[in-house]
Protein backbone atom coordinates (compact mmCIF):
# COMPACT_ATOMS: atom_id res chain seq x y z
CA UNK A 1 0.00 0.00 0.00
CA UNK A 2 1.67 3.46 -0.79
CA UNK A 3 0.32 4.86 2.49
CA UNK A 4 -2.46 6.85 0.83
CA UNK A 5 -6.40 5.93 1.69
CA UNK A 6 -8.82 5.53 -0.49
CA UNK A 7 -12.11 7.58 -0.39
CA UNK A 8 -14.41 6.58 2.46
CA UNK A 9 -17.44 4.84 1.69
CA UNK A 10 -20.60 6.78 3.59
CA UNK A 11 -24.30 5.86 3.21
CA UNK A 12 -26.72 8.49 4.25
CA UNK A 13 -30.17 7.54 5.64
CA UNK A 14 -33.04 8.68 3.43
CA UNK A 15 -33.61 12.15 6.13
CA UNK A 16 -30.50 13.63 4.05
CA UNK A 17 -31.60 15.91 0.98
CA UNK A 18 -30.01 14.61 -2.45
CA UNK A 19 -30.04 18.14 -3.90
CA UNK A 20 -27.77 19.33 -0.70
CA UNK A 21 -25.19 16.37 -0.82
CA UNK A 22 -25.00 17.02 -4.66
CA UNK A 23 -23.52 20.86 -3.96
CA UNK A 24 -20.98 19.52 -1.35
CA UNK A 25 -19.46 16.74 -3.31
CA UNK A 26 -16.99 18.58 -4.53
CA UNK A 27 -15.71 20.14 -0.97
CA UNK A 28 -15.21 16.67 0.17
CA UNK A 29 -12.12 15.31 -1.27
CA UNK A 30 -11.70 11.94 0.85
CA UNK A 31 -15.46 10.59 1.05
CA UNK A 32 -18.32 9.68 -0.80
CA UNK A 33 -21.31 10.75 0.65
CA UNK A 34 -24.19 9.06 -1.11
CA UNK A 35 -27.37 8.43 -0.04
CA UNK A 36 -28.78 5.23 0.58
CA UNK A 37 -31.68 4.99 -2.10
CA UNK A 38 -28.64 6.36 -4.58
CA UNK A 39 -26.29 3.14 -3.65
CA UNK A 40 -29.44 0.92 -3.93
CA UNK A 41 -33.44 1.92 -5.07
CA UNK A 42 -34.23 -1.72 -2.77
CA UNK A 43 -32.94 0.47 0.01
CA UNK A 44 -36.01 2.79 0.09
CA UNK A 45 -37.94 2.05 3.08
CA UNK A 46 -35.60 -0.61 4.19
CA UNK A 47 -36.43 -0.65 8.04
CA UNK A 48 -35.45 -1.06 10.77
CA UNK A 49 -32.04 0.50 10.77
CA UNK A 50 -29.84 -3.12 11.91
CA UNK A 51 -30.80 -4.28 8.17
CA UNK A 52 -30.11 -0.92 6.33
CA UNK A 53 -26.35 -1.87 8.63
CA UNK A 54 -26.40 -5.01 6.94
CA UNK A 55 -26.82 -4.22 3.39
CA UNK A 56 -24.87 -1.84 2.96
CA UNK A 57 -22.23 -4.11 5.09
CA UNK A 58 -22.98 -6.16 2.08
CA UNK A 59 -22.63 -3.88 -0.59
CA UNK A 60 -19.40 -2.67 1.17
CA UNK A 61 -20.59 0.58 2.27
CA UNK A 62 -18.77 0.47 6.04
CA UNK A 63 -19.86 3.58 7.25
CA UNK A 64 -23.97 4.28 8.06
CA UNK A 65 -25.06 7.94 9.16
CA UNK A 66 -28.18 8.46 10.55
CA UNK A 67 -30.49 11.55 12.20
CA UNK A 68 -32.28 8.79 14.07
CA UNK A 69 -30.66 8.20 17.00
CA UNK A 70 -33.28 6.04 18.75
CA UNK A 71 -31.76 3.60 16.13
CA UNK A 72 -29.49 2.78 18.81
CA UNK A 73 -31.91 1.85 21.02
CA UNK A 74 -32.02 -1.70 19.68
CA UNK A 75 -29.86 -4.06 20.35
CA UNK A 76 -30.00 -5.46 17.17
CA UNK A 77 -28.53 -2.03 15.47
CA UNK A 78 -25.61 -2.96 18.15
CA UNK A 79 -25.18 -6.22 17.20
CA UNK A 80 -25.22 -5.88 13.52
CA UNK A 81 -22.63 -3.07 13.49
CA UNK A 82 -20.54 -5.55 16.06
CA UNK A 83 -21.01 -8.46 13.43
CA UNK A 84 -20.43 -6.21 10.01
CA UNK A 85 -17.28 -4.57 11.61
CA UNK A 86 -19.44 -1.34 10.75
CA UNK A 87 -19.18 1.91 11.52
CA UNK A 88 -22.86 3.39 12.42
CA UNK A 89 -23.28 7.45 13.21
CA UNK A 90 -26.26 8.59 15.02
CA UNK A 91 -26.80 12.58 15.07
CA UNK A 92 -28.84 13.49 17.47
CA UNK A 93 -31.00 16.37 18.53
CA UNK A 94 -31.65 17.46 14.37
CA UNK A 95 -35.40 16.62 14.71
CA UNK A 96 -36.49 16.24 10.84
CA UNK A 97 -34.34 19.49 10.06
CA UNK A 98 -32.08 17.71 7.34
CA UNK A 99 -30.08 21.13 6.82
CA UNK A 100 -28.71 20.96 10.86
CA UNK A 101 -28.26 17.08 10.31
CA UNK A 102 -25.90 18.05 7.01
CA UNK A 103 -24.61 20.95 9.40
CA UNK A 104 -23.64 18.47 11.93
CA UNK A 105 -22.21 16.26 9.57
CA UNK A 106 -19.71 18.62 7.80
CA UNK A 107 -18.61 19.79 11.08
CA UNK A 108 -17.64 15.99 12.36
CA UNK A 109 -16.39 14.18 9.02
CA UNK A 110 -12.75 15.57 9.35
CA UNK A 111 -12.60 14.09 12.39
CA UNK A 112 -14.30 10.84 11.54
CA UNK A 113 -12.12 10.70 8.30
CA UNK A 114 -8.61 10.79 10.79
CA UNK A 115 -10.29 8.79 13.01
CA UNK A 116 -11.76 6.01 10.96
CA UNK A 117 -10.41 2.19 11.32
CA UNK A 118 -12.39 -0.33 9.36
CA UNK A 119 -10.81 -2.86 11.57
CA UNK A 120 -12.94 -1.67 14.07
CA UNK A 121 -17.02 -1.57 14.85
CA UNK A 122 -17.54 1.81 16.03
CA UNK A 123 -20.58 3.78 16.93
CA UNK A 124 -20.74 7.51 17.19
CA UNK A 125 -23.47 9.66 18.90
CA UNK A 126 -23.07 13.09 17.67
CA UNK A 127 -24.57 15.86 19.68
CA UNK A 128 -24.53 19.29 17.49
CA UNK A 129 -24.96 22.15 19.89
CA UNK A 130 -27.04 25.06 19.68
CA UNK A 131 -25.63 28.36 18.96
CA UNK A 132 -25.52 29.84 22.27
CA UNK A 133 -26.03 34.09 22.19
CA UNK A 134 -23.62 35.86 24.32
CA UNK A 135 -24.64 39.78 25.69
CA UNK A 136 -21.66 42.26 24.87
CA UNK A 137 -21.34 41.47 29.02
CA UNK A 138 -20.48 38.19 28.46
CA UNK A 139 -18.10 38.20 25.97
CA UNK A 140 -15.95 40.83 27.93
CA UNK A 141 -16.71 38.42 30.63
CA UNK A 142 -15.06 35.44 28.56
CA UNK A 143 -12.18 38.30 27.81
CA UNK A 144 -11.57 38.92 30.95
CA UNK A 145 -10.33 35.33 31.65
CA UNK A 146 -7.73 35.74 29.36
CA UNK A 147 -6.17 38.58 30.89
CA UNK A 148 -3.97 36.98 32.75
CA UNK A 149 -1.27 39.78 33.61
CA UNK A 150 -3.73 42.44 34.30
CA UNK A 151 -6.51 43.17 36.37
CA UNK A 152 -9.12 44.88 34.70
CA UNK A 153 -12.85 45.35 35.14
CA UNK A 154 -15.78 44.56 32.10
CA UNK A 155 -16.51 48.41 32.71
CA UNK A 156 -12.66 49.39 32.09
CA UNK A 157 -12.42 47.14 29.08
CA UNK A 158 -16.00 48.52 27.50
CA UNK A 159 -14.32 52.34 28.35
CA UNK A 160 -10.75 51.52 27.04
CA UNK A 161 -12.09 50.18 23.52
CA UNK A 162 -15.16 52.36 22.92
CA UNK A 163 -15.92 53.24 19.65
CA UNK A 164 -15.91 56.69 18.68
CA UNK A 165 -18.33 58.60 16.48
CA UNK A 166 -15.55 58.05 13.61
CA UNK A 167 -15.57 54.46 13.88
CA UNK A 168 -18.91 54.04 13.87
CA UNK A 169 -19.64 55.90 10.96
CA UNK A 170 -19.60 53.29 8.02
CA UNK A 171 -16.20 52.03 6.45
CA UNK A 172 -18.31 51.52 3.38
CA UNK A 173 -18.91 55.57 2.70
Amino acid sequence: MNGKRSRLRIALDENFPTPLLDGMRSFIPDADLVGVVDIDRRMRGLRPDWRVVVALHHLKWPIFVTNDHHALDVPKTIAAVASTGSTFIAIEDTGADPLRAIGALMLELPGLLKAYRPDIPTIYRWHPRPPRPMSPEGAYGALLAKTHNRIVTIEQLRRENALTPAELRSPLE
